[in-house]
């Protein structure tokens, strides 16, 4: 089965771009009602965990259906794991992965005065957090004192369980030589373990 560097690819893309563009939308959220906001608590309407549960509840809906929409379609047109279980896990992974940025998004926009400045951080924040992933770089390659970086990364606890779901138990051929017909066929626990992507349960990244 071809395609190794193919699925890794398409799954590290649809990870950082979904996530990022969902971050970018949620940083708007708060700096443009908060003014809104402090009156209305302050007259003692609700409170904070009201509004932010009211938030996160009237845009759960689209953050569902928006990614089970593409996500099927994705799924299916670029040739992932062809069967039911595989398919049902990738779409709920996913899901949890655009909560995760909506999540990262609102938290960066309570800590900004404007929303001119929160598209600034957010970018960087984004961009920290996915060079410590442990895709682009191992994590026996970073230096001691910023792995916690990659413990944190929320850009890693959505790819790892995508890769596992996907590379976990398969045989991929990856390239032939054409003089002596031999091709290499690396199985996806070994890039699991080059990644270091093996040793935590799937479960566990939901978390």
């Amino acid at each position: 089965e071809a395609g190794l560097q193919s699925r890794q690819g398409v799954l590290a893309f649809l990870v950082m771009g979904s996530v990022f563009i969902v971050i970018d939308s949620a940083i708007h959220v708060v700096p443009q009602y908060r003014a809104l906001f402090l009156r209305e608590r302050g007259s003692g309407m609700y409170s904070v965990f009201s509004y932010y549960a009211s938030l996160v509840v009237s845009d759960t809906p689209m953050q569902i259906v928006m990614p089970v929409v593409s996500g099927a379609i994705l799924y299916w047109m670029v040739n992932l794991r062809p069967d039911a279980t595989s398919f049902f896990l990738f779409l709920g992974f996913y899901i949890l992965a655009l909560q995760a940025g909506s999540a990262i998004g609102i938290c960066i926009s309570c800590g900004v005065s404007n929303i001119a400045v929160g598209l600034t951080v957010g970018p960087m924040v984004s961009v920290v957090f996915t060079l410590f992933c442990g895709y682009f770089a191992n994590t026996d390659s970073i230096p001691v004192f910023l792995r916690w970086i990659t413990s944190t990364s929320f850009v890693r606890w959505s790819l790892q369980p995508l890769l596992i779901n996907e590379l976990s138990g398969g045989d991929f051929t990856v390239a032939c030589n054409p003089t002596t017909g031999q091709c290499s066929t690396p199985s996806g626990d070994a890039v699991l373990r080059q990644l270091r992507f093996d040793g935590t349960p799937m479960w566990q990244c939901a978390v």
